[in-house]
């Protein structure tokens, strides 16, 4: 088994959000890890997802039935990682996943679902509300304590911040267009921040909404 040329890293992960929908993501194992990967990618729009396992989860027989992705039921090989950007080594067999690792190419990302400290990225736990995404990561040295600090996080952040994010996008888009003046922009972006805005979308209350904008549209333009 040759040597791979990378080393392992530090701990310390720099935060990023990745654009996969032109990108090809490459999954080892079948299970229930690599499943939930493969579905995680799918939900973010990936729309080149191979996995290769001789075996797999229910989940991972219904996405590759409905062309969510591609399951290539055999061993793994080197072959397998030709131009792969992001690879998940998630075997459950650890001697596969290292072959993974040691049949990298330079500038291939990798995670390893059993050793983050070879892996070159981590994918921490999150939740989306709509365009808002939050994430947390021990950088792989607690994934339990990561995900139980998600679930506290998805009880604060409930589904009315969907609403309330389409809504500000929405009126950033209308300010950016009808006001010129960048220190009036501001302020008006500000002023959307006002707690009243999101204690209104909670309650389901339209109509103050639409008065507090019309009332910070009046006083400021």
């Amino acid at each position: 088994m040759k040597e791979n040329n990378g080393t392992s890293n530090t701990g310390a992960f720099y935060p990023i959000l990745l654009a996969v929908d032109q990108t090809k993501c490459v999954i080892i194992g079948g299970g229930e890890v690599g499943s939930r990967k493969a579905a995680a990618l799918v939900e973010a729009g990936a729309c080149h997802v191979v996995v290769i396992s001789p075996q797999g989860t229910q989940k991972l027989h219904i996405m590759a039935r409905n062309g969510s992705l591609q399951w290539k039921q055999k061993k793994f090989s080197a072959d397998d990682l030709i131009g792969a950007a992001l690879v998940f080594a998630a075997a459950d067999d650890p001697k596969v996943n290292m072959e993974v690792y040691c049949a990298l190419s330079p500038g291939q990302w990798i995670n390893m679902a059993d050793r983050p400290d070879l892996s070159t990225f981590t994918v921490p736990a999150h939740f989306r509300r709509g365009k808002l995404t939050i994430a947390v990561s021990t950088g792989g040295a607690s994934p339990g304590l990561a995900r139980k600090i998600k679930q506290t996080l998805e009880r604060q952040f409930g589904d009315e911040f969907e609403r309330y994010i389409a809504f500000l996008e929405e009126c950033r888009a209308d300010v950016l267009a009808r006001v010129g003046n960048p220190g009036v922009r501001r302020r008006i972006f500000q002023r959307l921040l006002d707690e009243r805005f999101l204690d209104s979308f909670r309650a389901g209350d339209e109509d103050k909404i639409e008065a507090m904008l019309r009332r910070i549209l009046d006083e400021e333009t």
